[in-house]
């Protein structure tokens, strides 16, 4: 049995617009009724306004609203489709990417820069690990989700892009919260199988970011951790309209140097029994966590339901296009033809009456 639906139903809400122009055809009738009456009487007008045709008129009227509802129909698009015929599963895991925004991420040890190559690890991974669904956190002295969990990669590509320093406002590194928040976002997912993906130089400032990582342990939270920089480290540039003004200093007035403690990042991932990857070592970093997350067990998805739906617009589209090529060559006034044909008809009338008396 086929099903019909409308693609979009909202268009409907356009026919309220015949209502309106009717009213206005009636308002502009009898307006011009009114200018004619001050000429003559109603009987007199054709034999004063040459070819005048109020049928025409009327007519034209009707078509114009007749094309309307039609295209109108159109756009609502009507579809005929069967039954749901194609099911498909899935099977994923959440993640969520969890990346340093604090300024000495634009320490430029690491080239183009810390927080650059961050946010290249992240469209690198989101695009390998296809199977996950994916989240984003940033932090920085506090914590927030960027993004939601979604499996949209347009979205995920999007909101990658927009990660800058300038999102957040309270400087420091609070990875305890971002691994905190993180966990919160899990809450509304129903997985079995959940991975942090911890990407920062790992100067933490703000809180015990080892009790968060138990913490996230006790939920069945996987942390894996990426160590941006170098051993050296570097100092944190000033920015200005995307230039170097100047780098950051104590208030000693020395160049502050930013060094990343690649310990306590190992630390945090050794208590969930993760791994911990510092961009400085050998091997492809997107790779060693791609090969983490691809052990992990992958819930199976929601169905996914499709139907064939066939669109019908044409059935609509066709009248509509008679009707107005018909509009366009229908002229309001008489045509010599018709007055011609009119006139004879009278004639032969008149004939007529005259044989009856």
């Amino acid at each position: 049995m086929n099903m019909y639906r409308l693609e979009h139903p909202n268009a409907l809400y356009l026919l309220v617009a015949i209502i309106l122009l009717m009213l206005l055809r009636w308002t502009y009738t009898r307006w011009k009724a009114a200018r004619f009456k001050i000429l003559a009487d109603s009987h007199l007008l054709p034999h004063i306004v040459k070819g005048y045709s109020k049928s025409k008129a009327t007519g034209k009227h009707i078509f114009s609203l007749v094309i309307f509802g039609l295209i109108v129909l159109c756009i609502a698009n009507l579809q005929v489709g069967g039954k749901i015929n194609k099911q498909a599963r899935s099977e994923t895991i959440d993640m969520i990417l969890a990346v340093d925004i604090s300024h000495s991420m634009l320490a430029e040890d690491i080239s183009p820069s810390r927080m650059q190559r961050a946010k290249m690890i992240c469209l690198k991974l989101a695009e390998k690990a296809k199977f996950a669904k994916t989240g984003i956190v940033l932090f920085a002295g506090d914590a927030f989700i960027h993004m939601p969990i979604t499996s949209d990669p347009g979205a995920i590509r999007m909101f990658i892009s927009s990660i800058e320093p300038n999102l957040i406002s309270m400087q420091g590194t609070a990875i305890g919260k971002a691994i905190s928040v993180s966990a919160d976002a899990f809450e509304r997912t129903d997985a079995k199988n959940k991975a942090i993906i911890l990407i920062s130089d790992g100067e933490n400032f703000e809180d015990d970011a080892i009790a968060a990582a138990r913490i996230a342990k006790q939920g069945n939270i996987i942390v894996h951790t990426v160590g941006i920089g170098t051993l050296e480290g570097a100092p944190i540039p000033m920015k200005e309209k995307g230039k170097t003004i100047g780098f950051k200093r104590d208030r000693d007035n020395n160049t502050v140097i930013s060094k990343p403690d690649f310990q306590l990042l190992s630390s945090i991932a050794e208590q969930t029994g993760g791994i911990s990857v510092n961009e400085n070592q050998p091997g492809n970093t997107v790779d060693l966590i791609y090969t983490e997350l691809e052990k992990l067990d992958r819930a199976e998805g929601d169905a996914i339901e499709f139907a064939d739906w066939d669109s019908l617009f044409h059935l609509f589209a066709i009248p509509a296009l008679i009707l107005l090529i018909l509009d366009f060559l229908i002229i309001e006034r008489k045509m010599r033809w018709q007055e011609m044909f009119s006139n004879m008809l009278n004639f032969s009338l008149k004939i007529s009456k005259r044989k009856e008396s």
